[in-house]
């Protein structure tokens, strides 16, 4: 898998997040944690039908477009080329209080706030060390980040497919 690839397996949801964070355990996923294409799926579905639903709901789409510019003005102001470092638990806490319709959607359809952001940090803590193992950089691998990095592998198509659709409908919104 390449870095574009490990990249797009790794943004099954929107782009909320600005950049990510500066080493692994900086994002807040529970040690224990295992990705499963199961719960990618429930998540990419409420994302959808949050997409959906703002197609036709000017105020879940203002929530969204809210909850992106929050993003972009907070990496603005702290200059950090890195962006902001959000955990699971700050970006559960941004999406309650900027995007709440979107939080409930999602919580309704299956994936609730919390069980989305554990999955994208999840995707996103694998795909970076995916990415400095591919560039021959050294580094211990936890055994569960090795198994989370086994499902990215073993259905990249799929991942690649959901950030795609997601991305498109985040387009067809003019959130992108």
């Amino acid at each position: 898998m390449n870095m574009r690839s490990a990249s797009a397996a790794a943004l099954i949801g929107l782009a909320f997040l600005s950049a990510a964070p500066a080493s692994a355990s900086d994002f807040g996923v529970p040690e224990n944690y295992r990705l499963s294409l199961e719960t990618a799926e429930t998540c990419h579905t409420a994302m959808m039908a949050v997409m959906t639903d703002a197609k036709s709901d000017a105020k879940l789409k203002a929530e969204l477009a809210a909850f992106g510019k929050d993003d972009e003005e907070e990496e603005d102001e702290d200059g950090d080329e890195n962006g902001n470092t959000l955990t699971v638990q700050e970006a559960t806490a941004r999406m309650e209080e900027l995007a709440p319709t979107a939080a409930r959607t999602m919580s309704r359809k299956g994936c609730a706030p919390e069980a989305f952001w554990t999955s994208m940090m999840a995707m996103i803590e694998a795909g970076m060390y995916m990415a400095v193992s591919q560039m021959g950089g050294e580094m211990e691998i936890p055994a569960v980040t090795k198994e989370n990095i086994a499902v990215l592998t073993k259905h990249q198509a799929r991942f690649e497919k959901m950030g795609a659709e997601q991305r498109a409908a985040s387009e067809a919104l003019g959130l992108e």
